[in-house]
């Protein structure tokens, strides 16, 4: 059972500056504690470095580790942690099975809109 009033603290992972500054605009007076990370290793390093996060949403393409190989890591050392996909190309076979392999327990597709990702993440 989860607390829906309680305060989330999320990291968005996405290697775009724009969408970076557009999720924290958006929901900076919202129930979360928004932190973003500009890619895959950023993410890790604040997790490593003890930050408490409930929710990582993780761009699905992005240079370097993409967005699927950044919840397995984090699914292993994290279990706990709600993993959502964020992604252009939600028909992609990798997207899908992340969902249907229970990777990620749900999908944010871009374009986004704002009232769909708050619904998505405070429903965990």
């Amino acid at each position: 059972m989860h607390d829906s009033n309680r305060i989330k603290r999320v990291l968005l992972v996405d290697d775009d500056p724009l969408v970076r500054k557009s999720f924290l605009r958006c929901f900076a007076d919202e129930n979360f504690d928004l932190e973003v990370a500009e890619g895959a290793e950023q993410a890790l390093a604040i997790l490593e470095g003890g930050e408490v996060i409930d929710v990582i949403v993780a761009d699905f393409l992005m240079p370097g580790k993409d967005g699927v190989r950044l919840l397995e890591q984090v699914k292993e050392q994290w279990p706990e942690m709600v993993r959502i996909l964020f992604t252009a190309s939600a028909e992609s076979t990798r997207v899908q099975n992340s969902l249907r392999n229970g990777l990620a327990a749900a999908l944010i597709e871009k374009p986004w809109d704002r009232d769909h990702i708050y619904s998505v993440i405070s429903s965990f």
